[in-house]
């Protein structure tokens, strides 16, 4: 059996091969990405070859090329694998080898984490983005309304969300000249993220029809859209815990 440790990073992949008996077999690096992995395994048959990946942005692309092959990776979760996260001569080329030491060992097995169904993934997607929108969206309220209290002028969230009330804002006498352009970007910006919220939101409603549980969590108090999808693709598969009947 060959022992592979793999880690990834966005442009090069430091990897480690061991052997049976623990001896070096093959080391390297190599670009990033769906060719540079397949050159890792391909001097080894996929029944002969155990491979251990950290968790990172690009873990599951990395993971589905692997399964192509028939190799099913371990996935290691970065900050739960102590002999790494602990190392005080951390280093690409170690932290390779660690994983196919511990995985040779038995250990990485302690401490991976479930690869996510394509569905999953998509779903954790639309989640991500509407937080990120939403995030963006707010520092830009904020940033807008702190360059109105910077003049004497209060704001409230209703009064800027409502065009009728920014008119009446923008012709305070209190508001200089030079900063009414700027409170007009601010205002811009937010109009353009507060519409790719309300879009990505129906993404996510639409999302849940893949999911024949969502109408069951609908139905628990606080359980909006957004809620229910992230919690569903947490969980991905019920039948991968043990408890699950």
């Amino acid at each position: 059996m060959i022992y592979v440790g793999m880690d990834v990073h966005k442009r090069n992949t430091t990897f480690c091969a061991l052997g049976d008996e623990g001896e070096l077999v093959r080391r390297g690096k190599v670009t990033s990405g769906e060719s540079g992995w397949l050159d890792i395994v391909k001097h080894w048959l996929p029944h002969e070859t155990r491979v251990a990946i950290e968790t990172g942005s690009m873990t599951w692309w990395g993971a589905d090329v692997l399964r192509s092959l028939g190799i099913e990776p371990v996935v290691v979760d970065a900050r739960q694998f102590k002999m790494i996260a602990d190392s005080k001569k951390k280093s690409d080329r170690r932290d390779a080898r660690t994983l196919a030491e511990a995985l040779k060992a038995g250990l990485a097995e302690n401490c991976s984490v479930q690869i996510p169904s394509e569905r999953a993934r998509r779903a954790r997607s639309f989640v991500q983005t509407r937080h990120h929108v939403v995030k963006q969206a707010t520092a830009t309220l904020n940033a807008a309304r702190s360059l109105f209290r910077s003049v004497g002028v209060s704001i409230s969230k209703y009064k800027w969300r409502k065009e009728a009330h920014w008119e009446e804002l923008l012709d305070n006498p209190a508001i200089p000249m030079w900063m009414k352009p700027l409170l007009v970007a601010y205002r811009n910006v937010w109009e353009a993220l507060d519409k790719e919220r309300q879009d990505v939101a129906a993404m996510v409603v639409q999302e849940q029809d893949g999911w024949p549980e969502a109408p069951l969590l609908r139905q628990i108090p606080g359980y909006g859209p957004v809620v229910t999808l992230a919690v569903l693709s947490s969980l991905d598969d019920p039948s991968r815990f043990k408890r699950s009947g």
